[in-house]
């Protein structure tokens, strides 16, 4: 092989290694997220009746003195009187209704007593809460691009003597060569960015 190629190829390789190393911008990502947190509590109506198809009766016979003694004041003024079951009685048809309130709405209650109690039902009418909960996030990216490379300069001072040299930037710092040809004066500079 010939050795123009080997050298060719050898020095596109350090300079394609200068470019990446020392010229190619460099970026710099940052990345801020926000969140936002929703809580909101809706309350729904439930509204139900329950019907008690089947009662179940309970024969007291045995009790009834039982009964008699301790409820005895409450049957006096009603004017009730206890009889053994299967006697023939006259009772007063009588509905029973009421409600009790509970933290999210009512419960209430209805019966149909005659002598005996025939049927009887529940009704709720609740507001039940659902907590709804939302969580928004939003995020933004920056990207910098840190500059570098090398700039060709030149200058005039007040004598009229002329000036040409380089500068190689490399993100915040530089470094640079200058030559004044007709004083044959050589000067090199540094500098760091401060803001």
């Amino acid at each position: 092989m010939d050795n123009r190629i080997v050298f060719t190829l050898i020095g596109a390789a350090i300079t394609t290694a200068i470019i990446l190393v020392f010229f190619w911008p460099r970026f710099e990502e940052t990345t801020t997220t926000t969140e936002k947190e929703t809580i909101d509590t809706t309350f729904n109506d439930v509204s139900q009746a329950i019907a008690f198809d089947s009662l179940l009766f309970q024969s007291l016979t045995d009790s009834i003195d039982y009964y008699r003694l301790w409820y005895a004041e409450e049957l006096r003024k009603e004017k009730i009187t206890i009889v053994p079951e299967g006697e023939p009685i006259r009772a007063p048809l009588r509905r029973y209704q009421g409600f009790k309130p509970t933290l999210y709405g009512n419960i209430s209650y209805n019966a149909l007593v005659v002598g005996s109690l025939q049927e009887i039902s529940l009704r709720q009418d609740l507001k039940i809460p659902q907590i709804n909960h939302k969580i928004e996030r939003s995020s933004t990216t920056i990207r910098t691009i840190k500059p570098s490379g090398i700039y060709l300069t030149g200058g005039i001072n007040s004598n009229f003597h002329y000036s040409l040299g380089a500068t190689y930037l490399k993100d915040k710092s530089m470094i640079g060569y200058e030559y004044q040809p007709q004083v044959e004066i050589h000067a090199l500079k540094v500098g760091l960015k401060i803001f």
